[in-house]
C-alpha cells in the first residue's frame, strides 16, 4: 500500500502487486501439511498464474510488444515464491 502511495496512486500497479502477493501466498500452501487441502489449492492457484501468463503472452504476440515491456507483467514462481 505504501510503494502504491509513493507511486502517485497508479492503481494498475496496485492491482498488479495484489495479483503477485496473492500468487506468491498460494504457491506457499505447498509447503503446508502434504495430507491437507492445501496442496491441491496451491496446485490450482499456481495453474491460475501460468494461464494468465500465457494470456498476457498471447496478446503481446498479436500487437507485436517487445518482450522487453512484457516481463515486469508476467507473475513468475520460483520455489514457491513471486
Amino acid at each position: 500500500w505504501q510503494r502504491y502511495q509513493a507511486e502517485g496512486g497508479n492503481f494498475t500497479m496496485f492491482e498488479r502487486e495484489l495479483e503477485r502477493w496473492q500468487a506468491t501466498a498460494t504457491a506457499a500452501l505447498f509447503a503446508r501439511d502434504p495430507l491437507s487441502i492445501a496442496i491441491p489449492t496451491g496446485y490450482l492457484g499456481c495453474k491460475v498464474v501460468e494461464i494468465s501468463n500465457l494470456r498476457l503472452i498471447s496478446q503481446a504476440l498479436i500487437l507485436e510488444l517487445d518482450r522487453d515491456k512484457l516481463k515486469p507483467d508476467l507473475i513468475i514462481l520460483r520455489n514457491g515464491s513471486a
